[in-house]
This record gives structure tokens, C-alpha cells and sequence, in this order.
């Protein structure tokens, strides 16, 4: 019976023509993004040795973040989304093309990556209010499984392929597929129908402008079905800059292979996981409660990653054949997490306050990340990256410990079935 009703919401999901045309943008934003961001890392830690330097990367991400983040959720609940999705492609596409032309300069890249941020501040709001137009209430788990999917799909097919165009076709190629690639999602959100995303009633005036800013996080802050969620997935965000950050010096270090290879035995494996994961995920949350879902990825999670940093190390052979498992298995356990959180936000924010949500939850998951994420770097050079994963994995298990307990926002104390 969950079976079915699950391939009814996908059936559903697939025969709507706008929610594909969001699903196709967000599949190429999605992979040129993993594509992006893998050719960029591999490029500055071959050429600079250092995880600090990394960091960089993450660090002028954030910056648009702080600046721009907690105002853009505003602004895209006053213009045309399908507008502001096809601009803001456009121009990512622009500058993504231009990490091309900068050759083996490390500085440019900063400054690029700081436009491109700046961008996403507003392309993500846009995208996730956007999914809720299309698609009824009923089917959002069904869809933000599809998203998932289509994240860790781009994972896959971003960080897998970017490891062969680079030995084979060099350092430019990665980055013109990827701004094609934009180009293609442009065109997706150009024909998404104009009558669903009419803009709506223009904010006038700053003092209007703050008091519906006001509201957004006033009503995040009332409403504990918003507020965990989103700090759960804040953290998670932040848990994923730090291992990016680590991975490559972890692959050399530890695993004893090329930095180049990192892509394909550590986050392919992951991506592969999620993708498994999306599907197990969604039957899943049509017999359990989102809040058992949500515990027991937690717990996988952390299971993973203690491994990969006690246990990993003491081995002298199948360090990679085991890594590539543990990953697999983290990356299904991460999805257990992130979709009844996502379906959690989506469900219980209403349409007008859709826009400022999103925004807020981009927004702090840069600004949360900064100085973490820095840091960490900093901290993997003296200590090294084992224990930095070892630190990381126990506080994601003393949040699932916490969450068993039903001390949060998704206990029985609520009035849903969580």
C-alpha cells in the first residue's frame, strides 16, 4: 500500500509540465554547481597545497550571504519568480564561463565566486518558493525527493565527470560545460507559464520593506515546526562545507591516493547513497514519523563518519574499497535527514512568507558556516583531518541522542503527526 501511494505521488509529479520544467533547471544548476565547485577545489589545493586556502572558497560564498541574505527572501516575494530564476541562470551562466578565462590565477577566482554567491542569494529563495506553486501539498515529500535526488544526481554527475574532464580535456572544459549547462536552465524557467508566477502587489517604501522583512523571521521564530527545521538543516549545511574542505587533504593523506581522484572514491559513493536514499526515504515517511526518519539518519550519519576517522586509519589495506562504503552509506543516512526536514519547512510556512523562509534559511547556513568552516581548516593543519571528522561526528550523534528523547520542536508536545 505505501508502495503504491508513492509511485501515484511520483506518477503525478511526472505528468505535471511545470514541475518538470523546475526539475530540469534545477538538475543543470544543480550538476554545473558540483561540477563548479569540484574543478575549482581540485585547482586551488594542487596549486596551493594548503586547506586553508580551501576554506577561501567557502568563505567568499558566505560573504554575499551576510550581506545580501537576509533581504533577498523579501525580494523575492515582491518580483516575478520565474523572472528572477531565468536572470539570475543567466548570469551565473556568464560567470562561470568567465573561471575559464582566468588561467592559473587563485585571486580572480575569489571575485568570481563572490559574484556567483551573490547570485544564488537569489536564485535559491526563488527556486524553493517556486516549487511550491506547482506542485500540490500532498506531493511535496514525493517532489523534494525528486529535488534530492536531482541534488545528489548532480553530485554524481557533477564531482564524477568533473575528475575525466579534467585529466582528459584539461582545466578549462569543466567550466564551459558548465555554463551551457546554465544556459539550459535559463531556458527551462523561460517556459514555466507566466499566469502562475504573476508578480504579485510591490512592497513601497523602506518601512515597509523592514516590516515584511520582520514578519519572515517573526514567524519563523513562533513556529517550532519551521524553527528546528530549519536550524537542523543550518547545521547540516555547515557539516558539509567542512568536509568538503577536508576531503581532498583526507584522500592524500590518508586514503594515499590523487587529489584528483577524491571526486570519484568519496563523494561519488555519497552521491550514489543519496540517490538510494531519496527513494527509501519518501516510503519511508508514508509509515514513520518524520521525526524517527529524521533520528535514524542522524545516527547513521555519525556512524559513518566515526568510522572514517578510528577506524579507517588503522587499516593498511582496503582503506579505499572501505571508504567508498562508508560514504555510500552516509550519503543514504544525510538524505533520511534533510527530506522530512525540507517537507517540514515547505508544509508549514505559508505561500506569501515562502519567499523570506528560504531566503533565511540560505542566509544562515552561509553566515553559520563562515567561521566554523575557517576555522576547521585551520584546526585539520595541526591536528589533522581525522580528528576534525571524529569532533564532527560526535556532535551529530549527541543530535540524534537528543532528538530520541523528544526534546525539540518535533516531540508529541505538537499538534501534527510528526
Amino acid at each position: 500500500m505505501i508502495r503504491k501511494d508513492s509511485q501515484n505521488h511520483f506518477s503525478q509529479l511526472l505528468g505535471n509540465k511545470d514541475f518538470l520544467k523546475i526539475w530540469i533547471c534545477q538538475g543543470f544548476s544543480t550538476t554545473t554547481i558540483n561540477l563548479v565547485s569540484f574543478a575549482l577545489i581540485m585547482k586551488i589545493f594542487e596549486t596551493t597545497l594548503s586547506t586553508i586556502t580551501v576554506s577561501f572558497v567557502f568563505i567568499f560564498l558566505a560573504i554575499p550571504a551576510i550581506l545580501i541574505g537576509p533581504f533577498s527572501g523579501v525580494v523575492i516575494d515582491m518580483v516575478d519568480r520565474r523572472k528572477a530564476l531565468v536572470f539570475t541562470s543567466l548570469a551565473e551562466a556568464a560567470i562561470v564561463f568567465c573561471f575559464s578565462l582566468v588561467g592559473a590565477k587563485i585571486w580572480p577566482v575569489y571575485g568570481l565566486i563572490l559574484l556567483f554567491s551573490s547570485l544564488q542569494q537569489f536564485y535559491v529563495p526563488a527556486e524553493g518558493a517556486s516549487l511550491t506553486t506547482v506542485v500540490e501539498k500532498k506531493n511535496l515529500p514525493a517532489a523534494n525527493s525528486l529535488f534530492l535526488f536531482t541534488v545528489y544526481g548532480g553530485l554524481l554527475a557533477g564531482a564524477g565527470s568533473a575528475s575525466l574532464l579534467l585529466r582528459v580535456f584539461g582545466r578549462r572544459v569543466p567550466f564551459v560545460i558548465g555554463s551551457l549547462f546554465l544556459l539550459i536552465a535559463a531556458l527551462a524557467s523561460y517556459l514555466l507559464p507566466r499566469e502562475k508566477f504573476m508578480t504579485p502587489p510591490r512592497i513601497r517604501g523602506w518601512e515597509k520593506f523592514f516590516q515584511e522583512l520582520y514578519a519572515g523571521y517573526r514567524f519563523i521564530s513562533q513556529q517550532q515546526l519551521v524553527l528546528f527545521p530549519i536550524l537542523l538543516l543550518v547545521f547540516i549545511q555547515m557539516t558539509l562545507s567542512i568536509l568538503a574542505i577536508l576531503f581532498p587533504s583526507f584522500a592524500v593523506q590518508v586514503l594515499k591516493i590523487e587529489v584528483i581522484d577524491a571526486g570519484t572514491f568519496l563523494i561519488l559513493p555519497a552521491a550514489i547513497g543519496a540517490i538510494l536514499g531519496a527513494v527509501l526515504a519518501t516510503r519511508l515517511l508514508g509509515k514513520l514519523r518524520k521525526k524517527r526518519v529524521i533520528c535514524a539518519g542522524l545516527f547513521g550519519f555519525s556512524g559513518c563518519l566515526l568510522s572514517l576517522s578510528l577506524v579507517l586509519p588503522l587499516l593498511s589495506d582496503f582503506r579505499v574499497p572501505l571508504a567508498f562504503t562508508l560514504m555510500f552509506f552516509a550519503g543514504t543516512a544525510f538524505v533520511a535527514v534533510i527530506i522530512p526536514t525540507q517537507t517540514l519547512i515547505q508544509q508549514h510556512t505559508p505561500s506569501t512568507l515562502r519567499g523570506r523562509v528560504f531566503g533565511v534559511l540560505g542566509f544562515l547556513g552561509m553566515v553559520v558556516s563562515l567561521i566554523p568552516t575557517f576555522l576547521t581548516a585551520a584546526l585539520a593543519e595541526v591536528i589533522g583531518e581525522t580528528w576534525v571528522i571524529f569532533l564532527i561526528s560526535l556532535i551529530i550523534l549527541g543530535l540524534g541522542i537528543y532528538g530520541s528523547r523528544g526534546r525539540y520542536a518535533l516531540s508529541a508536545n505538537a499538534n501534527h503527526k510528526l
